[in-house]
């Protein structure tokens, strides 16, 4: 295994305590107030590299409506779907929806980077499908169909809307260095949340009363979930193919799951824990189905330059 491959797969483990995070914060606050915070911190945190790396921004006038878009799509509406379905549905019903980002994400890198692939990455699309409807059923035991089908539309929905700023970043990124992308679709979308907010009366009143324990989920979320992860992986983009990289979501899916029984309780049965089992074997067909020249630094893959733009 590459380090790449085990950095995926490390972003995936830490990404699965966000939904139990979330929920603690959601119990203080409102989920556009929530949303419209992270969002502002990692986006200005962002801009804030791109200005002492790079000395000045790259974006033009006729760029930005377009990431300022992407951006409302990609993490604002998202955002709103995502912190939704995990009140309706709880922390393991957002880990069980979340199953089918890979299948989500891998269809759309496929279609808009024109990625070739090999028919055991279908196979893969076919069990992770699987692994994902038993997840479903298993959660609607334990449950009612109703709350996992809402949770479910909602997550995936969410998924769709991230899934567009990952497969997209390879474009933008031509013209505009990482971190100054992910500050200015982060930011857009905490502008966009803080518009809510006024349109609502949504605000974030409570937050001085918030405890310790709700003011470090929002510093694990602001810090590592939005900011740390999300760069992390969009770099992974350089070495590993967009359908590829994204089949490592099983991980998260499975710590989340983990973290939601162990956290909060949420009830579990065999359909769930086969249904997991079958996420994972999926990772490993999409692992083993890549040749040894392509795991290499670099082989067959764009060329970074310093300032992290492709060539």
């Amino acid at each position: 295994m590459t380090p790449y491959y085990l950095l995926a797969i490390v972003i995936q483990l830490i990404w699965g305590f966000t939904p139990s995070a979330s929920k603690i914060v959601l119990t203080y606050l409102p989920v556009e107030a929530y949303s419209a915070i992270r969002y502002s911190f990692s986006g200005l945190l962002f801009l804030a590299v791109t200005r002492i790396r790079y000395r000045h921004f790259s974006t033009t006038l006729p760029l930005l409506p377009k990431l300022v878009g992407l951006g409302v799509l990609a993490y604002a509406l998202d955002s709103l779907c995502t912190l939704y379905g995990l009140k309706i549905g709880g922390v393991l019903s957002f880990a069980l929806a979340s199953s089918l980002n890979a299948l989500i994400t891998s269809l759309l890198s496929i279609f808009f980077l024109k990625e070739a692939v090999r028919k055991g990455f279908y196979l893969a699309l076919a069990i992770s499908l699987g692994g994902g409807l038993l997840l479903f059923f298993g959660k609607a035991e334990v449950s009612s169909s109703s709350v996992a089908g809402l949770s479910l539309i909602l997550i995936w929905l969410a998924y769709f809307f991230e899934a567009l700023g990952f497969v997209f970043s390879k474009k933008f990124r031509q013209q505009i260095p990482l971190e100054e992308y992910l500050g200015v679709l982060q930011l857009s979308a905490g502008v966009f949340m803080w518009c809510l907010c006024l349109a609502t009366g949504k605000f974030p009143s409570g937050i001085l009363e918030m405890p310790a324990r709700g003011w470090m989920a929002l510093g694990f979320v602001c810090i590592f979930s939005c900011t740390l992860c999300y760069f992390a992986l969009y770099w992974l983009l350089n070495f590993l193919e967009g359908h590829r990289l994204a089949f490592f979501d099983a991980f998260h899916t499975v710590s989340a799951a983990i973290f939601g029984v162990l956290l909060f309780g949420d009830l579990f049965n065999a359909k769930m824990i086969a249904g997991g089992f079958l996420l994972l074997f999926a990772v490993y067909l999409v692992l083993r189905s890549t040749r040894r020249s392509e795991i290499k630094f670099g082989a067959g893959l764009p060329v970074v330059d310093p300032c992290g733009r492709f060539d």
